[in-house]
């Protein structure tokens, strides 16, 4: 939505920062949680199965901006704003994640190796969503802190 513009411009001094790390990555990386800049900057390499709508939530953050990126497979990702949605799960602090219904209207995009998403916290969204059918994928997501100043 044009009216969260203004949110965007924050965080782009970080995600060059992310990027640099996704470059300087090695394809043999392990699962697991990988310190950037403590708790302001970290990556969280996870492999999974895509899943169907019917068995996945939309979701939000609060504290991070996700910067998603695919190392192996392809899965489809929902997003949408706005502030009228059914809550599922009521935003944990502890997890910084909000779950809401599936919303009337929203848009996919499909992210394959080589390509990244950044979702900020007005970004509502649904990753892991299969394409035609459950794929395997590798995924990094760094998770930048919305109030940091890592530079």
């Amino acid at each position: 939505m044009l009216s969260n513009a203004k949110h965007y411009s924050k965080g782009f001094q970080q995600l060059s920062k992310a990027i640099e790390f996704i470059n300087k990555l090695d394809s043999s990386v392990e699962d697991g949680k990988y310190d950037i800049c403590g708790d302001d900057m970290y990556a969280i390499i996870s492999s999974y199965q895509t899943k169907s709508e019917d068995e996945s939530l939309f979701e939000a953050h609060q504290k991070y901006i996700d910067v998603q990126y695919m190392l192996e497979g392809e899965e489809r990702i929902d997003v949408t704003q706005g502030t009228d949605f059914l809550i599922k799960e009521r935003y944990s602090t502890k997890k910084d994640i909000l779950f809401i219904e599936t919303p009337e209207s929203y848009s996919s995009l499909i992210l394959e190796p080589g390509y990244f998403a950044v979702f900020y916290p007005q970004d509502y969204h649904r990753p892991g969503q299969l394409i035609s059918s459950p794929t395997k994928v590798r995924k990094v997501v760094i998770k930048i802190s919305v109030s940091s100043s890592v530079a």
